[in-house]
C-alpha cells in the first residue's frame, strides 16, 4: 500500500505543478496582454495630440455669437409674477417667519 500511496502523493503534486505552472502561463499572458493594450492607448493619445497641435484653432472660433438671444433679461426688483408666487409659497407654508419658509426634510 505504501508504494499505491506515494504514486497517487506523486501524482497529485505532478497535478499541482503543472496546475501551477499554467496559472503562470496566464498570468504571464495577461500581462502581455495588459502591456499591448497599454502600448495601444499610448500610441492613440500620441496621435491625438499631434493632431490636435496641428490644428487651426483661434479663440474667436469658440462659442456661439448669435444677433438675437433666445431670452430677454428680465427685472427681478418690480416683478409681480414674483411677488404672487411668493404670497402663493407663504400661504402654502405651514410653519413661517418673517421672510423665512420654517421647514424640515420631508415634512411639508
Amino acid at each position: 500500500m505504501t508504494s499505491n500511496s506515494q504514486s497517487n502523493q506523486s501524482s497529485i503534486q505532478s497535478t499541482q505543478s503543472a496546475q501551477s505552472s499554467a496559472q503562470s502561463a496566464k498570468s504571464a499572458a495577461s500581462v502581455a496582454r495588459q502591456e499591448q493594450i497599454r502600448a495601444q492607448a499610448k500610441k492613440i493619445m500620441d496621435n491625438f495630440f499631434v493632431a490636435l497641435k496641428n490644428a487651426n484653432i483661434s479663440d474667436n472660433q469658440i462659442g456661439v455669437n448669435r444677433k438675437k438671444q433666445t431670452r430677454k433679461p428680465e427685472s427681478r426688483k418690480n416683478d409681480d409674477s414674483n411677488d404672487s408666487f411668493r404670497q402663493g409659497m407663504f400661504a402654502n407654508a405651514p410653519n413661517k417667519d418673517i421672510d423665512h419658509i420654517v421647514a424640515e426634510k420631508k415634512h411639508w
